[in-house]
C-alpha cells in the first residue's frame, strides 16, 4: 500500500480505495489482518486505517464480528 503525499484525497481516502480495488480482484479477505498490520503495511496509523475501514463498512463491503474479526462481505455473483 502506498500513499501520495502529493494527493487532493485523504490518507484514509487512498486506503479505502486501495482496499476496495483489492477486495474487487479478490486479494484481500476473506478475513481482513489486525489493524496495526495493515497500519504498519501502509506506513499510517491504525486510526487512519480505522477511518478507511469505516468507509468501506459503511459501504457494505466489509464487516465486523465481535471477538472474531473483520470479514469482507459475500457479494452475490452478477447476473
Amino acid at each position: 500500500m502506498t500513499i501520495d503525499s502529493d494527493s487532493r484525497d485523504w490518507p484514509y481516502q487512498q486506503l479505502a480505495s486501495q482496499y476496495r480495488d483489492r477486495i474487487a480482484a479478490g486479494t484481500m479477505g476473506p478475513k481482513l489482518p489486525p489493524r496495526s498490520e495493515l497500519a504498519d503495511e501502509a506506513g499510517v496509523s491504525p486510526m487512519t486505517v480505522h477511518r478507511a475501514l469505516q468507509i468501506l463498512k459503511d459501504e457494505g463491503l466489509i464487516e465486523g464480528k465481535p471477538g472474531r474479526g473483520v470479514f469482507v462481505v459475500e457479494q452475490p455473483a452478477a447476473p
